[in-house]
């Protein structure tokens, strides 16, 4: 067990730096343990982290192909989830076919997927919060614009109140996506308010060279 969540940590401390080709690799490897181990939690574990690596590639790249594998693997998710009765990853099943939704700028079923995933939700009180600015952010595509924005500002203060508790690069990564995410939203319709966050994102992002994808993101987001 204990080499499996470490060889996880890993694949995720990599993504989070840029290295996405490793994180296949140890994904893989981390699978077919898991599965030797019958570890079904683990399992599902691996899909969720490597839709996240497909969709930061379509991200950096505007590749389709990794828009729709980090959708299939969202969806093996769900699949895995409901085959293994694992209920208390139900709510990431949830969240990750609400990032898949994005992709393709579904922003309907996206917004219906992450209220269903802060529905169900089970574990760490700011990753919850985290969870909540990407509602947020399809809230305000749906043209909910007033509840997104208090949702934008819950999430905001919810990660700042269990900064304590948080791991200082998860804290980093949790509050500095919120501010990119609430200066995208923000772009078309109050300019200042976007360039407001937009810097304090910046802030966070210079202050941690291990924020490696938060500084990609950063570049392709002009306000």
């Amino acid at each position: 067990m204990m080499a499996l969540d470490k060889m996880l940590n890993q694949a995720r401390l990599k993504l989070e730096s840029g290295q996405t080709g490793a994180v296949f690799v140890m994904l893989n490897k981390a699978l077919f343990l898991a599965q030797k181990q019958k570890n079904h939690e683990r399992a599902i574990q691996v899909f969720v982290d490597r839709s996240n690596a497909f969709r930061h590639l379509f991200e950096q790249s505007g590749d389709m192909t990794f828009a729709i594998l980090a959708r299939k693997d969202a969806e093996t998710v769900l699949e895995l989830v409901k085959a293994w009765g694992v209920s208390e990853r139900l709510h990431t099943a949830y969240y990750m076919l609400g990032q898949a939704a994005l992709l393709f700028k579904d922003y309907g079923i996206a917004e219906n997927y992450f209220y269903k995933s802060l529905k169900y939700f089970k574990g760490n009180p700011a990753e919850k919060a985290s969870w909540r600015y990407h509602w947020a952010t399809a809230l305000y595509m749906t043209g909910e614009k007033k509840k997104a924005l208090l949702a934008f500002s819950q999430a905001i203060n919810d990660i700042k109140k269990h900064a304590k508790s948080t791991d200082k690069f998860l804290f980093n990564v949790y509050l500095s996506g919120a501010y990119i995410h609430f200066a995208y939203a923000l772009m078309e319709d109050n300019k200042p308010e976007a360039k407001k966050y937009f810097a304090l994102a910046v802030e966070i992002i210079k202050q941690d060279k291990r924020l490696v994808l938060r500084k990609k993101q950063l570049q392709k987001l002009r306000v």
